[in-house]
C-alpha cells in the first residue's frame, strides 16, 4: 500500500472513528476472539454489539444490527461453550 493511500486511510479513520483501549486479564483476549469467531463476527463488532445491548444505544444502524436486534436476547448473548465465561 502506498504512503499516500495509508495517509488518506489514517485521516479518514481519525475523522470517522473514536479509539478506545481496554486492558483485559491475560488469556481473556483469546477467549473473546474465539467467542466472536464462533458467532461469525469480528472482536470489534462483538464489543460494539455488547456495548449497544448493555447501554441500549444504537451507535450504528445497518441491516446487520437490525437483524441482530431481531434475535432473542438469549440467543444473541448465549455463553461460549469453549470459553470460561458467559455474557449475561
Amino acid at each position: 500500500m502506498g504512503l499516500a493511500r495509508t495517509e488518506r486511510k489514517t485521516k479518514w479513520n481519525q475523522k470517522t472513528y473514536d479509539d478506545i483501549r481496554i486492558r483485559v486479564p491475560k488469556g481473556m483476549l483469546e477467549q473473546l476472539k474465539r467467542y466472536a469467531e464462533q458467532r461469525g463476527e469480528s472482536l470489534n463488532g462483538l464489543i460494539i454489539r455488547l456495548l449497544e445491548a448493555e447501554t441500549k444505544l444504537m451507535l450504528r444502524r445497518t441491516a446487520a444490527t437490525d437483524a441482530a436486534a431481531a434475535e432473542t436476547e438469549e440467543s444473541r448473548l448465549a455463553g461460549c461453550a469453549d470459553c470460561d465465561f458467559t455474557v449475561e
